[in-house]
């Protein structure tokens, strides 16, 4: 975005102020910008940690102009969280905990919607 020359747009006569450079910089990153979104989700008591903070990409809106692309998930990392199973076998009930990896979104980015 701090690349963007805008003095090809307006042409040699009206060359643009430095203020309208970055006025104009600035709604084009608030417009594009697409942040991640942390919700604290409860997996349930056969989890541990039962509390796991989750990513989601803001889609209300179109992130990019013209409109047409929204925020898609771009980057994500692995959580290894413990399960609780109990398995029936012959001498009884066999419970023990299982690591289990759990993805989490950590970057999200303007896309294509389809």
């Amino acid at each position: 975005i701090r690349a963007v020359d805008f003095d090809i747009q307006f042409g040699k006569k009206h060359k643009p102020s430095k203020k309208l450079k970055r006025r104009l910089q600035q709604w084009l990153w608030a417009y594009s910008f697409c942040p991640v979104v942390y919700t604290w989700t409860d997996l349930g008591n056969r989890f541990w940690p039962r509390f796991v903070r989750v990513g989601s990409c803001l889609s209300k809106r179109s992130c990019s102009v013209p409109e047409g692309m929204v925020c898609k998930p771009a980057n994500s990392t692995h959580l290894t969280i413990l399960r609780w199973r109990c398995v029936q076998r012959k001498g009884g009930l066999k419970c023990a905990w299982i690591p289990v990896q759990y993805p989490i979104i950590t970057d999200c980015k303007c896309s294509c919607s389809s």
